[in-house]
């Protein structure tokens, strides 16, 4: 952790406020101009800007996650359903994401481009498949769309990226739930199926699917699109 602090320096060009002393050094060691002062300020605006959106973020998280706690031992309108699911073809991309901002924007640029150069007749559902590695800080994801039928198609987005032909292997027992888009309030859904998965002696057994009901490219769009949250289990042993 640095160990630098804020300060406050004054030039001839004006005054500059919270700075750190690796950025003040140079206004300390010679003059700087009106335009390089201004680029100084201009880039820590933008870095304060992000960090304002990092906390507003975290901040609703936090919110919602009180809620959530205010809510236990109360019904949240969520049944869980157990089903088995077939062998599907499939076609995605693999990614690893930094961080949710990242997953979400690729999740957005499959589906455009995906609904745009994928037959209607062949394409289905959007799928993502979340596979949670304890030892990696980064998003494990297969992003794409089941297909109707086999197929052998491949799909390139975005620059370097291709939708690749795979499947979805078939599920005995699948532990799901349906929620209403990808708001701040979505992991409630993960909760309400992870407490069915310890209330009833079941493990999880397999990634995470998340099967979009709904398109997102246009109404109701990401935020309300009906979503199924799939879990392959099996009792525990």
């Amino acid at each position: 952790m640095s160990t630098s602090r804020p300060v406050t320096a004054t030039t001839r060009s004006g005054s500059c406020r919270g700075l750190s002393l690796e950025q003040i050094g140079p206004l300390l060691d010679r003059e700087i101009s009106p335009a390089g002062l201004r680029s100084m300020l201009t880039l820590k605006r933008a870095q304060l800007e992000r960090s304002l959106q990092e906390e507003e973020a975290r901040l609703r998280h936090i919110e919602s996650r009180i809620a959530q706690i205010d809510r236990d031992g109360k019904a949240d309108g969520l049944d869980v359903i157990v089903k088995s699911t077939p062998a599907t073809p499939f076609l995605a991309v693999n990614c690893l994401c930094e961080n949710m901002d990242e997953a979400v924007r690729m999740v957005r640029t499959v589906a455009e481009q995906g609904t745009r150069q994928i037959k209607p007749g062949l394409r289905d559902k959007l799928t993502v498949i979340a596979r949670n590695d304890v030892d990696s800080e980064k998003l494990d994801l297969d992003i794409g769309f089941s297909l109707t039928r086999p197929s052998n198609a491949s799909v390139r987005i975005a620059g370097d990226w291709v939708l690749r032909a795979t499947e979805l292997p078939a599920v005995e027992t699948m532990a799901t739930v349906v929620r209403s888009g990808t708001n701040a309030e979505s992991h409630t859904a993960f909760g309400t199926v992870g407490r069915w998965i310890e209330a009833n002696a079941y493990e999880i057994a397999g990634p995470c699917r998340e099967v979009f009901l709904e398109p997102i490219t246009g109404p109701p769009g990401f935020d309300g699109a009906m979503v199924e949250i799939q879990f392959p289990v099996r009792k525990a042993g």
